[in-house]
């Protein structure tokens, strides 16, 4: 029997692509996995949604019995539009029994890496990160941002001649100035850069990065380069935290027309796992971590395809070590990863190679290919990453909360129910059309159909005999 199990969650991961990438010969730790142990399809939960389906997981029970059937829950005398959407991952509304709450039973530790089931139910858990919302993360200072002065593209930089700078050197190339602020997304104060477009030969071809105006004390980038990790000092409610910055130029022209500098995604560099203290030891060992929010980058237009591997290979090397790290100092006999990039890449990319997808475009179609191969080798990059933790007595599991499929076709069942009269609508203070509780005899949340019962609903107007 295995000592330790670690789970590698990779979120709508598809078995059809899996298997069509395996033949290619792209996916070499997921196929060493496949060839010493088995494969299989794995019908998800219904509804085949992400916290639905990590609670299963998560559990092992069925939806009815952990009661996360939804993006949150609908509780009986809960008003309709009470969801705790924000708490679909939390271990607030899961009625079930987590593995590692049985394997404490059992005096066994378990770490979880950016998975469900916070806060920590057991002090046998190790959590790092927290899994949230996808493209929401609950210890992030300040998402990742653009830079630029091309358009409507990320955050607007205004460049102006420059004045006031220390130690410039003799420059055929007029030099231009911006300035930039980091703020936190909850509020309070960050860091604020000055910005120096300089070059030679009356082209640009260097960026500077400073917290003065000090030609000396700036960090130059060209184009491709990454800055190093900057520390500095955020206010937030009245407490300082250090948190690390870093910038990569994505894009400079000669004449300094298109220009995009992308800052990644901000963490602290404490507090973001349980026990408290151990993020301040994983940061020191392994430099600054970063979770996924390059993703959403990539698909608004700030970064090209080599920044989100640049980031995304930076991420996993880190999990994998601070993973590493913890399984062997803890003697944990658990360990869950979640890791969502699959999900967002498949939402963008599977209606373009569908034939039958709603986006589907023949000249577009390759690239799309092409983009879903990388996204699935990061995958495997990840699952090469965990499973070298793996010994002679670990079981080894990869696993998936849901495939995907492209939209085709949308219907809308409010209007169906409103022509039968089974729901009501009133005007609101805006004018705009609401659901009226209290004149409907069932409403639709989501996935879901609720009939508006007497004695369970608030207002409910459906008698017991009128029910079935």
């Amino acid at each position: 029997m295995a000592r330790r199990a670690i789970v590698i969650g990779l979120d709508a991961m598809s078995p059809k692509l899996t298997l069509r990438f395996v033949k290619e010969g792209i996916l070499p730790n997921i196929k060493e996995l496949m060839d010493r142990g088995v494969f299989a399809k794995a019908p998800p939960c219904y509804p085949a949604w992400t916290p639905t389906n990590w609670s299963t997981v998560a559990t092992g029970a069925y939806p009815g019995t952990h009661g996360i059937f939804m993006w949150g829950t609908h509780k009986p005398g809960k008003a309709h539009e009470e969801q705790s959407r924000g708490q679909a991952m939390s271990s607030s509304l899961c009625e079930a029994e987590y593995i590692w709450e049985a394997a404490a039973r059992a005096k066994r530790k378990s770490v979880l890496f950016y998975f469900v089931g916070y806060p920590q139910t057991t002090d046998k858990a190790i959590h790092v990160d927290w899994f949230m919302n996808p493209g929401s993360y609950y210890f992030e200072l300040c998402p990742a941002a653009c830079y630029t002065n091309q358009g409507p593209v990320g955050e607007k930089l205004s460049f102006k001649p420059c004045t006031g700078w220390r130690n410039l050197p003799n420059a055929s190339t007029k030099p231009l100035e911006a300035s930039i602020q980091v703020t936190p997304k909850s509020g309070g104060a960050g860091p604020t850069y000055e910005i120096l477009l300089t070059g030679t030969r009356g082209t640009y071809d260097t960026v500077l990065i400073s917290k003065e105006k000090d030609f000396d004390k700036a960090v130059a980038l060209q184009v491709g380069q990454w800055s190093r990790w900057l520390h500095e000092e955020f206010r937030l409610d009245q407490r300082k935290v250090i948190a690390p910055v870093r910038f990569k130029l994505v894009e400079l022209s000669k004449d300094g027309s298109q220009l995009r500098l992308y800052r990644s995604q901000v963490y602290p560099l404490e507090g973001f796992t349980v026990p408290h203290g151990l993020a301040r030891t994983l940061t020191k060992r392994f430099g600054p971590y970063i979770n996924e929010g390059v993703g959403e980058a990539f698909y608004r237009g700030w970064i090209d395809w080599e920044t989100l591997e640049e980031e995304y290979r930076y991420q996993i090397e880190w999990v994998g070590a601070a993973s590493r790290y913890l399984m062997e100092s803890t003697k944990a006999a658990l360990y869950f990863n979640h890791w969502h990039f699959l999900d967002l890449l498949q939402h963008h990319c599977l209606g373009k190679v569908d034939p039958v997808g709603g986006e589907f475009d023949p000249s577009k179609a390759e690239e799309a290919w092409d983009r879903l191969r990388k996204g699935y080798v990061l995958a495997d990059m990840l699952v090469g990453e965990l499973a070298s933790i793996a010994d002679g007595d670990t079981l080894m599991i990869v696993v998936s909360d849901h495939g995907n499929s492209p939209n085709r076709k949308r219907v809308s069942l409010v209007n169906l129910f409103l022509d039968k009269g089974w729901m009501r609508a009133s005007p609101g203070p805006d004018g705009k059309m609401s659901l009226d509780p209290t004149r409907s005899k069932a409403f639709i949340n989501s996935l879901h159909i609720y009939v508006n019962l007497k004695g369970r609903e608030p207002g409910g107007i459906v008698t017991p005999e009128e029910y079935e």
